[in-house]
């Protein structure tokens, strides 16, 4: 007998409703006022790094030689909405103007600098408004029977991941992670269908490759090695395109990828080496010995299957994704790949066979957890004495990091707790070709 809290729903319909129906309110609440910050001078502004820099596309520039010698564009400039620009700065005051991401992202978001920055921003939004509606369903799809979860269970995977903060977080500041994240999923989705589609998509995640790592070792790991070629090859041809655009140099931009990561190298972030503060070698040492034992772990459970399931791939994309956050750099709103940890945790109480106490156990760490990842931040600094104010988002940001290892540890537990019968399994991952 499952030990699921979950079975009970049809005794308890009344308080799942009640749930869903509050976690439903709380999130239309929470994103009404992330669209009205959005309309705030400062909202979207690493965003308009995408907008600002795709006007060098246009202009038949290179937009990263233009960050790396501050280049400033040819005026006037007129918008497809009708709005011209005759004066300098073209670039809006107080926003990020970084291009961080690669270059067939930047290209593909060059399509929005056709339009002035208002119109250009609330596409955008909207554009990310309808990610944060999709991934948990797209999530859900990793599942091998997704429609063998209850519909309210289903229900509140979704809502879970509408109430964290953390989409909103990138919504507000017009990060690129929820549209890599998408294009992660349909990769994944995809990959036993339609090669050529699944490595343009992967190509495009690859643009913020610190977030689809995992994807890649996934698809090394399955094997589908067309569609990792397809990816590289999507990054090189996007890398000639601008160089060709912008008559540059492809080594030239190849530097200032690299001069974009050393910068990113020292940001503050939740990643590990960042939590141990200036003590690099302790930090550095974990890390090397974290990435060593994670390894180790997933290289047990292989030699113990030597098969991969459409069952086991949210696991193992749990555990890369975790891993990753904590090893290397990332910002807080990158946490968004928690989206996986929450499916699972539900997923394994719902149809695993678990005991009712590792299901009680892992239904209560998932609220504590959430609840962490949740802990209001400038909401409620101005109500904090001074010295306290300062010290409640470096805490946070510990408190999620020490969590992400929680959350770690449960995912490789999990691992070796996947059900091994057909029921469950659908049987061998169909692996790629080159």
């Amino acid at each position: 007998m499952t030990g699921s809290l979950f079975g009970s729903a049809d005794r308890a319909w009344l308080g799942w409703r009640l749930l869903l129906l509050g976690l439903a309110i709380w999130s239309v609440l929470s994103l009404a006022r992330t669209v009205l910050r959005i309309q705030g001078p400062i909202g979207a502004t690493d965003f308009h790094s995408y907008w600002y820099y795709g006007h060098f596309l246009w202009q038949e520039q290179d937009p990263y030689l233009a960050f790396a010698r501050g280049e400033q564009l040819a005026l006037p400039i007129q918008y497809a909405d009708g709005v011209t620009v005759e004066r300098q700065p073209v670039a809006q005051p107080e926003l990020a103007t970084t291009p961080a991401n690669t270059a067939p992202l930047l290209l593909l978001l060059s399509t929005l600098s056709v339009f002035s920055w208002p119109v250009a921003k609330t596409a955008w939004l909207i554009l990310n408004v309808l990610l944060i509606v999709v991934i948990p369903w797209l999530v859900l799809g990793l599942l091998p029977q997704p429609k063998a979860l209850p519909p309210h269970i289903q229900w509140l995977v979704a809502l879970l991941f509408y109430s964290l903060k953390l989409p909103r977080a990138v919504a507000w500041l017009g990060q690129t992670s929820l549209l890599i994240l998408t294009f992660m999923l349909l990769t994944l989705l995809l990959r036993n269908r339609t090669m050529w589609l699944a490595g343009l998509l992967f190509g495009l995640a690859l643009s913020k490759y610190s977030l689809s790592f995992p994807v890649l070792i996934l698809l090394l790991f399955t094997r589908h090695f067309g569609i990792v070629i397809i990816g590289l090859l999507t990054q090189a041809a996007g890398l000639l395109l601008v160089s060709f655009i912008g008559h540059s140099s492809i080594l030239d931009i190849a530097r200032v990828y690299v001069n974009m990561v050393t910068l990113h190298a020292d940001y503050p972030g939740i990643h590990i080496a960042y939590q141990l503060g200036d003590d690099s070698l302790i930090g550095m040492s974990i890390v090397v010995g974290g990435t060593l034992l994670v390894g180790w772990f997933l290289w047990q459970w292989w030699r113990r299957h030597q098969v991969i399931r459409q069952i086991d791939l949210l696991p193992l994309l749990t555990v890369l994704s975790l891993w990753t956050l904590l090893a290397a750099y990332h910002r807080n709103y990158d946490s968004i790949l928690v989206v996986f940890f929450v499916t699972l945790s539900i997923a394994a109480q719902s149809t695993w066979l678990l005991s009712r106490g590792e299901a009680l156990f892992l239904a209560t760490f998932l609220v504590v957890s959430l609840l962490v990842i949740n802990a209001p931040g400038e909401l409620i600094t101005p109500f904090l004495p001074t010295h306290l104010s300062r010290l409640w988002d470096p805490t946070l940001e510990k408190l999620l990091t020490a969590t992400l290892v929680a959350m770690l540890a449960i995912s490789v537990w999990l691992l070796f707790r996947i059900p091994r019968d057909d029921e469950h399994g659908e049987g061998r991952e169909a692996h790629g070709s080159a």
